[in-house]
């Protein structure tokens, strides 16, 4: 495959994954950690784009879906031109998969192939479970049950958020990472950066 993100200038990184997997404190801590990356998370401007408080998910979720679709296509291709005309490093954190109730719908188009690099990031279920009983926003985010219940739904979805990540890096050639996140935010972060060195994304 023929990449050249310019040596670590306008590197462009797509985190994906499943609620509570902690894809805003990943994109937080690479901004922190590598000189030159923005961290964009989407929701936040989803929020914005639909006059709604920030947070408020619940209210985000009756939005219609085409409407979602379609200020997310005109969102990140907002983003991606800012940085390719400041020619900054990027990393936007979104999902490749939506779930609702026992149905998962997609949510990445083919504006995916503007970037250059894919993570899907995971984490155990067990530690997915408590990161969304922590956050009173987020408690409806998989079916209700029992713990075994609501574990089981969790590796559902991660399976299939893992399948359509890297059927989207097969049909757009696009390098892909799986990333853990079941540790410390900085441990994941330095994976990404072990594992980017090829694409121009490392460490100062």
């Amino acid at each position: 495959m023929e990449r050249h993100p310019g040596a670590g200038l306008n590197v462009k990184v797509f985190v994906g994954g499943v609620s509570g997997v902690g894809k805003s404190t990943f994109v937080g801590a690479l901004a922190l950690a590598s000189r030159g990356f923005r961290a964009v998370r989407t929701s936040d401007l989803m929020f914005e784009a639909f006059n709604l408080q920030y947070g408020d998910y619940q209210a985000l979720r009756t939005v219609a879906s085409d409407t979602k679709d379609a200020a997310m296509v005109s969102i990140v291709n907002s983003v991606l031109d800012a940085a390719e005309r400041q020619g900054v490093n990027i990393v936007v954190d979104a999902h490749y998969l939506n779930f609702t109730g026992d149905a998962s719908r997609r949510v990445v188009g083919p504006w995916i192939r503007r970037f250059d690099v894919l993570i899907v990031l995971e984490a155990q279920p067990v530690e997915i479970l408590r990161r969304i009983r922590a956050d009173p926003s987020r408690v409806d985010r998989y079916p209700r049950g029992g713990d075994g219940e609501e574990l089981k739904n969790i590796a559902e979805a991660l399976t299939l958020t893992r399948t359509e990540a890297f059927a989207l890096s097969e049909r757009y050639d696009l390098p892909l990472l799986v990333i853990q996140n079941s540790r410390e935010p900085e441990d994941a972060v330095n994976d990404f950066l072990t594992g980017s060195a090829e694409f121009g994304a490392g460490r100062d």
